[in-house]
């Protein structure tokens, strides 16, 4: 995907050089603009997508439904600090990266204990993928080795329904409560 996009965003950019002449003022800073909006738009366009996926499962039922379920059922899954329960579908752990059909769902509890849904999270098997996979369009998806989830798999969060200050690929969200919220 990003092979495309990128070659497509070059294709564009040398149609514009070649249809100008040197007196047109087509700068180097211009295209490298042109080249950086394209990206931009196009990312912005893919995290629609995968907000507008991910809010299928605002309600935890309708996420237990399509087969996302704690990775711990005989202990509850830990709240993790700053990115709140994990709750994994295996039957799309298969080493493809679909930026509509995450693997996990993080829920955050409110103060009644009511699950909401914050972000989403991708899982690739280091079994499958040796090196980290390619993702969204740019370079702004840092994907990490995370040795607890399918006996290694490459992970990468997606910040898509609560807002992460940090970015939304960053590991952590700040703005996500450091304990569970129901516990307090």
């Amino acid at each position: 995907m990003k092979t495309k996009i990128t070659f497509l965003s070059a294709l564009s950019a040398l149609v514009l050089v070649t249809s100008c002449s040197k007196d047109d003022g087509l700068l180097e800073s211009d295209l490298e603009m042109v080249s950086a909006k394209a990206k931009t738009e196009t990312l912005d366009a893919q995290l629609k997508k995968v907000r507008k996926a991910a809010m299928r499962f605002h309600s935890f039922e309708q996420a237990k439904k399509a087969g996302y379920a704690d990775p711990y059922p005989f202990n509850p899954s830990p709240y993790v600090p700053n990115m709140g329960f994990h709750y994994i579908n295996v039957g799309l752990i298969d080493g493809e990266f679909d930026m509509e059909k995450p693997e996990i769902l993080l829920y955050v509890p409110n103060e009644q204990g009511k699950l909401k849904l914050v972000g989403v999270e991708y899982a690739i098997p280091r079994s499958i993928s040796p090196t980290p996979p390619e993702g969204f369009i740019g370079d702004d998806d840092h994907w990490h080795l995370n040795p607890n989830v399918a006996g290694g798999s490459w992970t990468l969060h997606a910040w898509v329904v609560m807002e992460n200050p940090d970015g939304v690929f960053a590991e952590f969200n700040p703005d996500v409560p450091v304990s569970n919220p129901s516990d307090d």
